[in-house]
């Protein structure tokens, strides 16, 4: 069972009385801050994975704050990186074509309070007048209408509200030079593996597994503080040395492979098969 859904509960006791084991994907230990449902979301989670035969956590920090809330849930855990499935779609990002054409920032997915999108507009603003960079602001969700009223007068901000389709998705990622991600909150991100998938770096909050995802700085950079100068400073450190990005684009190849590589999903469904 890839995910918590409405019918997970009694579709897992079904499949169990019939005899099968089940795996459970805990993304998150918590529903996140303005998340949709959350007393429902975390009552039916605890009993998935209370229920399951085996749990699944995409990194180590859902695993050890599971392990906080749910005692002796450590005991049929495995932790196997959300990107150990993810494929590779380039193995380097294409250099920019000059030094003038400005590093192009993407942020992309769900518009939720969480995702710290009022400390982009803090960390953007003092560089409103810098040309080395672009961003393009891709995604659906309750704050669109936030969105607009912060970044529609922004000549170098291009927005795409509302549902991205996944031929955009593959464009956006193939054009862009580095992702965004300045999350309050997080477990790990969906966006940062399929940025890894493309060789792009990203640059994150020191949130949740975010740092741990990138590989603790192997495939981006992490803000020293969580807060929109940390950010800025991080973000800043690449416009001014934007070769650093190359080498980036080759970590977040690289580690993608070597988690992927680790074949976690065959051996834990072998290990099943054996029992």
């Amino acid at each position: 069972m890839t995910m918590n859904s409405p019918f997970a509960w009694p579709f897992i006791r079904a499949l169990q009385k019939r005899g099968l084991k089940v795996i459970y994907v805990a993304h998150d230990a918590e529903p996140h801050p303005g998340d949709y449902a959350a007393a429902w979301q975390r009552v039916t989670q605890d009993l998935l994975i209370k229920s399951a035969d085996r749990v699944v956590t995409l990194s180590s920090n859902v695993s050890r704050r599971l392990a906080e809330r749910i005692p002796g849930s450590n005991i049929k855990t495995s932790m196997i990186p959300l990107e150990a499935v993810y494929p590779t779609k380039r193995s380097l990002m294409p250099n920019r074509q000059s030094a003038d054409e400005p590093v192009r920032l993407l942020f992309y997915g769900r518009l939720l309070p969480y995702k710290g999108l009022d400390l982009l507009d803090q960390v953007l603003r003092p560089l409103k007048s810098d040309p080395r960079w672009r961003l393009t602001l891709a995604g659906s969700g309750p704050l669109e209408p936030e969105v607009r009223r912060a970044f529609a007068e922004w000549p170098q901000v291009d927005l795409e509200l509302g549902w991205i389709s996944d031929e955009r998705t593959a464009e956006l990622f193939a054009s862009h030079h580095l992702l965004l991600c300045p999350y309050k909150e997080a477990s790990q991100s969906g966006v940062i593996a399929e940025a890894l998938s493309w060789a792009m770096p990203s640059v994150v909050m020191p949130a949740g597994a975010l740092p741990e995802q990138i590989g603790h700085g192997a495939a981006g950079l992490i803000a020293q503080t969580g807060d929109a100068e940390g950010f800025r400073s991080a973000l800043v450190s690449v416009l001014d040395q934007s070769e650093l990005l190359a080498g980036l684009s080759h970590g977040a190849a690289t580690l993608l492979t070597a988690r992927r590589d680790k074949k976690d999903w065959i051996r834990l469904i072998e290990a099943m098969a054996r029992t």
